[in-house]
């Protein structure tokens, strides 16, 4: 049996019944871009209809599927919004009422867009849930924080009640964003820049004003303890934690409503992980900037798919979302794309470590993977549970 048509049909399946209320066309549409990109290994659309029409999944010929791709993106009666918000209603259902690490961070689409992604940390990656485009070169219209506040109300609705912390850089820490984490009763961990001044909280009174760098000035050395911090001409009671350890270029002054310590220090370095995240999206990975996407409606359109692609390698066990040589072969990818089968494992049981099992399971349908048991992710030993 070919494993591409196997994974094609239980995949569509899976989508028809995850967005009833979405056109059948457009199901049926972004269910083959998703497949076209993990078998392409790309997010070109001629390089994914290619693949689609050598694998024999479309009776269509590969010029007319890349024209289905074509018109899919440039559709607007595509509403992103609503089909996201059905995928998240299923997917993030794991997490409600345990405590997640969200990463609000930015990244540039070429020379045009900026993308603005909140995503949840998981296992080796930041896997977006939420994000916006906006122009690299012209005014914003809508602001930075009603945009953050809206990213946050989006992901807020699928995981209350939840114990969510929000973790940010230097570029997107201050006043406003920790006002819309109190206002959510989010959590936040906040690196500031080494110029800003506080107040420390120490022999039972408040020291007289100074900035961070005169607080941390030689590698090795860390400060812990309560501060008054000075932020955007606001002033607020938070913990510090100030750590330069050696070897680092620089120092991590960390603000958060949590008391200080190196455990905030191990949470934010959590966020270095969204590097690599981005780095699936460029010439490295899947080569998004390759699509040569113009308009952003039509990229918006095309990150759903690219969103489930990195979810789908995520929850199967595989910590590497980036394409690897392995896949070359036409036999794996097709055993390799069947870990979609997560998604439907996640909305019948709600289990997302033991998804891997699940995926196992259904790969029987399929022949197995060429001796490399050592470069592939181990499954769940709880396989009984699933069989």
């Amino acid at each position: 049996m070919n494993a591409s048509i196997t994974l094609w049909e239980k995949w569509h399946a899976q989508v028809k019944e995850m967005v009833p209320g979405v056109h059948g066309h457009q199901k049926k549409t972004l269910a083959l871009c998703v497949l076209g990109i993990v078998l392409s290994q790309s997010a070109v659309l001629q390089r994914m209809a290619e693949e689609i029409a050598l694998r024999g999944i479309s009776e269509a010929k590969m010029p007319s599927i890349e024209r289905r791709f074509a018109r899919f993106v440039a559709n607007e009666r595509v509403q992103v919004s609503k089909i996201w918000k059905q995928f998240l209603t299923q997917v993030l259902a794991y997490w409600k009422g345990k405590p997640v690490q969200l990463v609000l961070d930015c990244t540039a689409f070429d020379d045009r867009a900026i993308i603005v992604y909140l995503g949840l940390v998981v296992h080796s990656r930041v896997l977006p849930v939420a994000w916006r485009i906006m122009p690299a070169q012209e005014h914003w219209e809508q602001g930075q924080w009603e945009l953050v506040g809206e990213l946050m109300d989006e992901v807020s609705l699928h995981l209350e009640p939840t114990d969510c912390t929000l973790v940010a850089d230097r570029g997107l820490a201050g006043s406003p964003l920790v006002k819309l984490c109190r206002d959510r009763r989010w959590h936040y961990l906040l690196r500031v820049c080494k110029e800003h001044t506080c107040r420390r909280w120490m022999a039972g009174c408040w020291t007289p004003w100074c900035a961070f760098q005169h607080i941390i000035r030689n590698q090795g050395q860390h400060w812990f303890g309560r501060v008054l911090r000075g932020l955007d001409e606001q002033t607020i009671e938070t913990w510090v934690s100030a750590v330069w350890d050696p070897g680092h270029k620089q120092a991590w002054i960390l603000i958060s409503d949590q008391p200080a310590g190196r455990r905030r220090v191990q949470e934010y370095a959590l966020r270095m992980r969204v590097e690599s995240t981005f780095q699936d999206d460029k010439s490295r990975g899947w080569d998004l900037e390759a699509s040569m996407t113009r308009d952003f409606g039509r990229l918006n359109r095309l990150l759903p798919a690219r969103t489930l692609v990195a979810l789908g390698y995520s929850a199967s066990g595989s910590h590497r979302c980036r394409p690897r040589p392995l896949f070359t072969v036409p036999e794996v990818a097709g055993w390799m794309a069947l870990r979609f089968a997560f998604l439907k494992c996640v909305r019948e049981r709600g289990v997302w470590e033991e998804a891997p099992a699940c995926t196992y399971l259904a790969s029987r349908a399929v022949s197995a993977p060429p001796r490399a048991k050592s470069r592939w992710p181990r499954c769940s030993t709880r396989l009984a549970h699933w069989s």
